[in-house]
């Protein structure tokens, strides 16, 4: 009898051990916030390199073209996702030794590839297909919102058209580049 009342304390026991731990409420939830801060020196830039010069062109009667490329670069680790665009647009080009000689910008064509994900989101971003510069700024590639998180690269050759008879000089420009975040 003995035995029968231990077994059936040590049953009772374990039930109100056992009913007591299924009956204690679930563990509390506690909320964990965890930042994702900007990067010292995060933000959204633009670099463009020279990949081969444009070669020189003797002096001619006849219009002649020379052919040059250069990469571009936009880095957004700004972690926003917001977007963003890139235009480009320049002067005429004017003569280093005599300023007063000049050719139209719109002999200078950009013609970009499509562009390379070097880093970041592998996503399509649109790439103008061919660019007649002008001093009006031009949309040269964009990310659209929740896009462009990342570093991309374009080659883009730059075709220049010399007009036939136009006087011996080195004919230079400065290409203004805006990049600005936009949705």
């Amino acid at each position: 009898m003995r035995a029968r009342l231990k077994i059936a304390s040590l049953v009772v026991a374990l039930a109100l051990v056992f009913g007591f731990w299924i009956n204690t409420p679930a563990l509390a939830q506690v909320p964990v916030d965890i930042e994702v801060g900007t990067a010292p020196g995060a933000g959204l830039s633009w670099s463009v390199a020279e990949t081969s010069a444009a070669p020189p062109v003797a002096y001619s009667f006849e219009s002649q073209s020379t052919t040059g490329a250069m990469t571009a670069t936009v880095t957004d680790s700004r972690g926003t996702e917001q977007g963003w665009q890139v235009s480009v647009s320049a002067p005429d080009f004017a003569g280093v030794a005599n300023p007063a000689y000049t050719i139209p910008i719109a002999n200078f064509v950009l013609q970009p590839t499509t562009v390379n994900v070097v880093a970041g989101q592998a996503i399509p971003l649109p790439v103008a297909n061919r660019l007649i510069m002008s001093a009006t700024p031009q949309l040269l590639m964009s990310a659209a919102r929740n896009s462009g998180a990342g570093r991309y690269s374009v080659l883009m050759t730059g075709v220049f058209t010399i007009p036939g008879g136009t006087p011996v000089d080195t004919y230079a420009t400065t290409l203004t580049v805006a990049l600005v975040s936009a949705p």
